[in-house]
């Protein structure tokens, strides 16, 4: 370790630098640490998936996670009873098929786009280690909101074609006020 200068002016920049360094060394410990965690968590799904799937390729994905971006090399596997292509290390992690962003990560990106813009959201996220464009926070607002929106239009659809509302889950109403015409 060099030494540290010894007048107080100087004692001042190292000090200012110093949390920002300190930031930037935590930060790439955590993601070495995720990136070495997931990649053998793969390894020991495969050992339980052992005869259902066969591994077919070994790729890169990056997925966004709170620490920034942290490339993962993972197994893509050949589901042999369904003749398709499956990734388990995203499917334990939740992740979709094109969609590469951790539960903890979405859920902070949503948070700040409950509340603001996503042009906003995108501009508190430049001083974080998350690394998404307003786009990408729209597109992880819309895949939150898809089933919320298939239940509602469910919900639309039987209603136009029986008249019978939902349940009201026990609410009782003291007054019920209609309007009918003729």
């Amino acid at each position: 370790m060099n030494s540290l200068p010894q007048d107080i002016e100087g004692l001042k920049q190292v000090v200012q630098g110093l949390e920002n360094v300190v930031w930037e060394w935590a930060l790439e410990q955590g993601k070495k640490a995720l990136k070495a965690m997931w990649e053998a968590i793969d390894k020991v799904l495969m050992q339980e998936y052992g005869r259902e799937l066969a591994v077919e390729h070994l790729r890169p994905v990056t997925y966004t996670t709170l620490l920034g971006d942290v490339r993962v090399k993972r197994r893509q596997c050949l589901d042999k009873a369904r003749g398709k292509y499956r990734y388990p290390l995203d499917e334990l992690l939740g992740m979709g098929e094109k969609d590469h962003v951790t539960r903890n990560a979405r859920q902070r990106i949503l948070k700040l786009a409950a509340i603001m813009s996503f042009r906003q959201s995108e501009e508190v996220l430049e001083d974080t280690p998350i690394n998404l464009s307003h786009q990408g926070i729209w597109n992880q607002v819309k895949k939150a909101a898809e089933p919320h929106l298939e239940e509602r239009d469910k919900r639309i659809k039987h209603f136009l074609e029986t008249g019978e509302l939902p349940e009201s889950e026990g609410k009782k109403v003291t007054n019920l006020v209609t309007e009918g015409d003729g």
